[in-house]
């Protein structure tokens, strides 16, 4: 399931910082089910510490349905109305100087590419950055940016 591609440079020291495109990861198909289990099997794939730091971005639509399925302490960011609001809500959400401040690596759930750039910020920043997605829905950019890169099995429909 793991493809190391570039070696780790920081420890784990610091805590992590879990970044989520749910709307992403479960194929637009947002429900309280369906959250429920992507949790459920990403937390065997990527363990969630006691101190580490969970956002997830979800449009108004979605939000709703997914809302009451979040484990606890998780930062819950809803966009505007429109395209891409999941994303410009995580995008917004995120400082790379505060981030690189306070954790050791991100965790990235998407295969969008419009968070290339915030992966490369990162990256400028000295953090490992780990991108999580579901086959055949990643950007090339997002994927060779990225330190290391981790499948996560798409949810049945």
């Amino acid at each position: 399931m793991t493809r190391h591609r570039k070696a780790c440079t920081t420890s784990r020291a610091l805590p992590t910082q879990h970044v989520i495109d749910l709307e992403n990861l479960v194929a637009g198909r947002v429900s309280y089910s369906r959250t429920a289990e992507f949790f459920q099997r990403y937390r065997a794939l990527v363990p969630i510490g006691p101190a580490d730091d969970v956002v997830v971005g979800l449009s108004p639509s979605t939000a709703p349905e997914a809302a009451f399925a979040l484990p606890e302490r998780t930062r819950l960011r809803v966009g505007r109305w429109g395209r891409d609001s999941a994303d410009q809500a995580l995008l917004d959400a995120i400082d790379p100087d505060f981030t690189a401040a306070h954790f050791s690596r991100v965790v990235l759930c998407s295969g969008d590419h419009c968070f290339a750039p915030l992966v490369s910020a990162l990256r400028a920043h000295k953090l490992d950055v780990v991108v999580v997605f579901v086959p055949l829905s990643i950007s090339a950019k997002l994927y060779t940016t990225a330190s290391d890169s981790l499948r996560f099995p798409a949810l049945a429909a």
